[in-house]
């Protein structure tokens, strides 16, 4: 898969493209990039309310944020919980998780808290959809880059549907 095959599966919840950067173990870089684009995009959607300054600031409170919750997860799936399929090193799991941002390049379309009333409203509610979607894409990474069971939404049917809501086949 390329970067934006990867980005497009992530936004869509297609375990098939976190499997992708799960097995590719140079794509961190990818990751990184995945996690500063949506910051600044949610810098620039914001940029009526923290100005310039704030693309910087909330990229690097992103990717600091990224590095704790990735640690978390890693920890308490690898160290304090493990199944006994559960193997995943840090790195791994950061490259995974980071996908998990993607649709927070969206946050863009906060950029509406410009307009004067009802503006500020607007963005916060797309602001909350944003949210709930990239934990939706969490729901999806976690399981694959522990290598645990995911929720059953995401394990193959019996019937011959094919939906980017569905586990990928182990290589």
């Amino acid at each position: 898969m390329t970067f934006g095959d990867r980005v497009v599966g992530a936004m869509k919840l297609d375990a098939n493209a976190f499997e992708d950067v799960e097995r590719d173990t140079t794509a961190i870089g990818q990751s990184v990039t995945v996690i500063v684009l949506a910051a600044v995009a949610a810098g620039i959607g914001g940029i009526w309310a923290g100005g310039l300054s704030g693309i910087v600031s909330t990229a690097v409170i992103s990717l600091i944020g990224f590095l704790v919750w990735s640690l978390i997860i890693w920890v308490v799936g690898t160290k304090m919980m493990p199944e006994p399929a559960t193997k995943a090193d840090y790195a791994e799991t950061f490259r995974v998780l980071g996908f998990a941002a993607a649709p927070g390049l969206a946050s863009v379309l906060t950029i509406v808290g410009v307009i004067p009333l009802l503006g500020w409203l607007l963005a916060f509610l797309i602001s909350v959809l944003i949210w709930v979607w990239q934990c939706a894409a969490m729901v999806v990474a976690v399981p694959i880059t522990l290598h645990v069971p995911g929720p059953a939404w995401m394990t193959p049917s019996n019937s011959a549907q094919s939906s980017s809501l569905s586990a990928p086949t182990r290589r």
